[in-house]
């Protein structure tokens, strides 16, 4: 089972596939096919600016949906928003067989998630266009990131997972992710409008919080989180998370913010939380 499907859509069409039915026709043919087939609910998860170029776009199937599937209903959403367009417009009914998509597979491999042309610029910032990039925001867009991720990891061990989604994975999490994303929910009652906040959302308490465990990503630290607290002793989960308090107070007084023990204790709990469950998501996957 590959565990996360993408594809890009294409054509050799003459006519405005993209700008006239994919962009403005397609979501709504599935919201009016929806009323028959709940299956057309959330079915597109689409990004329209990729390293591909204009006429192309590309997006990733819903989980738990083959492609062969998404292919069926994809080609039924299309003609239908061809349908659409043709009758907003007043187009004459033979203009609709000009208008074609050709739906293209994506496998996730190590080589389609390399950077390409140039999309890490000198300084080393990755390119918002890369695949990755893409595939993240997509993925964050629809279903959140740990939550959706946790689904993925969580097939059966008896199925395929793979070294190279492991790893993808893992950068998902070490680029441009942090506590204050993940745990956003949980933490903003008790750092709303406090210095920690702002650390936070800075990500300098995130930089401050692995240099103190001696870790420089995130991925690391998270699945040394996990890994200490599923296999260790009660000696040894207690001890982990008494450093990780006395850590975060540490950081917080540093950056000069004041907080109750409650706050401490609310804190505590959403970063442990953040970091075992980004852990679970990674060690879910065959190394």
């Amino acid at each position: 089972m590959q565990l996360v499907a993408g594809y890009m859509i294409t054509s050799s069409s003459t006519e405005a596939v993209f700008t006239g039915v994919v962009d403005n026709y397609l979501q709504k043919a599935c919201d009016q096919l929806e009323q028959q087939d709940p299956r057309y609910s959330n079915l597109l998860l689409l990004a329209k600016k990729t390293s591909g170029g204009k006429a192309t776009r590309t997006g990733i199937v819903p989980f738990g949906m083959s492609f062969e599937e998404f292919s069926e209903l994809f080609d039924k959403a299309f003609q239908t928003a061809v349908s659409l367009l043709v009758a907003t417009n007043d187009y004459p009914l033979e203009r609709a067989d000009r208008y074609s998509a050709i739906l293209a597979r994506v496998f996730p491999t190590k080589v389609f998630f390399k950077r390409i042309e140039g999309s890490v610029s000198l300084v080393g910032t990755p390119s918002p266009d890369d695949p990755v990039s893409r595939i993240r925001e997509l993925i964050i867009a629809r279903y959140g990131l740990v939550q959706n991720l946790e689904l993925v990891a969580s097939l059966h061990s008896g199925e395929g997972k793979t070294v190279a989604m492991r790893e993808v994975v893992t950068r998902l999490f070490d680029t441009r992710t942090s506590i204050y994303q993940i745990a956003k929910a949980e933490l903003q009652p008790h750092i709303r409008g406090s210095k920690i906040g702002d650390s936070m959302e800075s990500k300098d308490f995130d930089r401050e919080l692995l240099l103190s465990f001696g870790y420089t990503t995130f991925s690391s630290l998270a699945r040394h989180i996990y890994k200490s607290h599923t296999k260790g002793s009660n000696d040894s989960r207690a001890a982990l998370r008494k450093r990780l308090r006395d850590n975060i107070e540490s950081i917080t007084r540093g950056v000069g913010a004041r907080l109750d023990p409650d706050q401490l204790q609310a804190i505590d709990n959403a970063v442990f939380a953040a970091f075992y469950n980004v852990g679970a998501v990674i060690e879910g996957f065959v190394p």
